[in-house]
């Protein structure tokens, strides 16, 4: 409340639930802007940055939803969104992602063969998704491909993996990045 009465910003754009799901709370008890309380929430879009949505997504407050899908409309929409306020505009991405290297080039930077198929394994930036176990099956499948994992800023699943790697037989090309700037790789 606090910031928004010093920024006093004309419209809010959040990509996480947890913030939005705080404004939507101010909003509630602050909905119009009137002679008795110059504080007000202004509008409020909520971009969606999964390819799924869920429950904490989902205020009556949020003015405008932007998903990166249609089938993600749908769900919102299936769970009592109204669909003009959804719009499927596709998930707003780094402008280095517009342009590629060349893939040979890229892998064998990183130590992979690019002759093999590359499994790509990462996961939300607080160690979302189970990464270890998944590493763990792609380890055992009988399948001749190579994985690049990338542990972000999480040192300790960096760790973790690279202890499990370690002290694990396998036959796979396996590279493991901790945080990079290099995504559009």
């Amino acid at each position: 409340k606090k910031l928004l009465k010093e920024s006093k910003p004309d419209l809010i754009i959040g990509t996480h639930p947890f913030p939005m799901i705080a404004l939507s709370t101010l909003k509630k008890k602050y909905p119009y802007r009137n002679a008795f309380n110059s504080f007000f929430v202004p509008p409020l879009i909520s971009v969606l940055t999964d390819y799924t949505a869920h429950s904490t997504y989902i205020q009556d407050e949020i003015d405008y939803y932007i998903v990166g899908h249609e089938y993600v409309k749908e769900l919102l929409v299936y769970e009592g969104v109204d669909s003009e306020k959804v719009k499927a505009f596709g998930i707003p991405v780094e402008k280095s992602f517009l342009s590629h290297r060349d893939r040979e080039t890229v892998l064998t930077e990183l130590g992979l063969s690019p002759e093999k198929l590359t499994v790509l394994l990462m996961g939300g930036s607080f160690g979302a998704g189970n990464i270890k176990e998944t590493l763990e099956d792609l380890i055992a499948i009988d399948r001749d491909f190579q994985i690049l994992v990338i542990a972000g800023r999480n040192e300790h699943l960096k760790d973790k993996l690279s202890k499990m790697l370690d002290s694990t037989i396998h036959n796979k090309n396996i590279c493991l990045l901790g945080y990079t700037n290099k995504m559009n790789d």
